[in-house]
């Protein structure tokens, strides 16, 4: 048995430990995060897969506390997870009774969300603009805002916005002063907006997807002026112990 299908079978039998699919794909950026931080290894692989599975589980979870927060009478139970990658909490929010629909850039983790995760799942695009897609009572992005040049930033707020029901929510994560702290060499901006043109992810072109740094000033305008409307809930650090959450409710 080599690494990849030991890797494999360890997720099977985690994913049936909980009760959700235990699919990992050998693409899948996150599970190669793990793996580089706890090692290749026999006990490293079983410690990346217990990690994938764990950190989708408590995105999970902070996102039910999240919209508990919020105080919003939901609609219904659909919700649109952007950016979702090869399904790290998709898997766990299907568990939790939401109706998902998933929506990624990578071809490969729209085929593997449908055919693995039996979830609807909708291709991304480089433009905004170009996005196809219905209307859900929650629109989810988790890191997705923290990689985005300011050409896209607002664009793509104010097309995640447009893909929420009146009453609904559209939640998303931030790199805020936190990650600067815990992680980014990036310097603090005068303008509450910083991008730096480099990524883990070598499949992107830098110059669309990299590292970013907003602060809560510059997303609070961007909201006002593309939405003409508020942040409803905000909380700092809340995400992973230092991405920011925020909350706009649709009118």
């Amino acid at each position: 048995m080599d690494a990849w299908d030991e890797l494999a079978r360890l997720g099977e039998a985690r994913g049936a430990e909980l009760g959700i699919s235990g699919y990992l794909h050998p693409d899948d950026f996150l599970i190669q995060f793990f793996l580089d931080h706890f090692g290749r290894d026999g006990e490293g692989r079983k410690k990346a897969v217990d990690a994938y599975f764990e950190t989708g589980a408590q995105s999970a979870a902070l996102l039910s506390q999240v919209i508990e927060r919020s105080e919003a009478k939901l609609p219904g139970r659909s919700l649109l997870e952007f950016a979702s990658g090869y399904g790290m909490v998709t898997r766990h929010l299907v568990k939790d009774n939401w109706a998902v629909t998933s929506c990624d850039i990578h071809q490969q983790a729209i085929d593997m969300l449908r055919d693995e995760i039996g979830v609807q799942a909708v291709l991304s695009r480089r433009e905004p603009e170009e996005l196809e897609i219905g209307r859900f009572d929650v629109v989810f992005a988790l890191s997705f805002f923290s990689h985005m040049p300011l050409r896209t930033w607002e664009r793509w707020l104010l097309r995640l916005y447009r893909s929420v029901v009146p009453g609904g929510l559209l939640i998303f994560t931030t790199h805020g002063r936190a990650s600067q702290k815990a992680q980014l060499q990036m310097m603090l901006p005068v303008d509450g907006f910083a991008f730096m043109p480099q990524s883990e992810q070598k499949d992107l072109a830098p110059e669309d997807y990299g590292a970013t740094l907003t602060l809560p000033s510059f997303v609070a305008r961007a909201v006002e002026r593309n939405l003409s409307t508020a942040i409803s809930y905000f909380k700092e650090a809340y995400w992973f112990g230092h991405q920011d959450v925020y909350v706009v409710k649709a009118g």
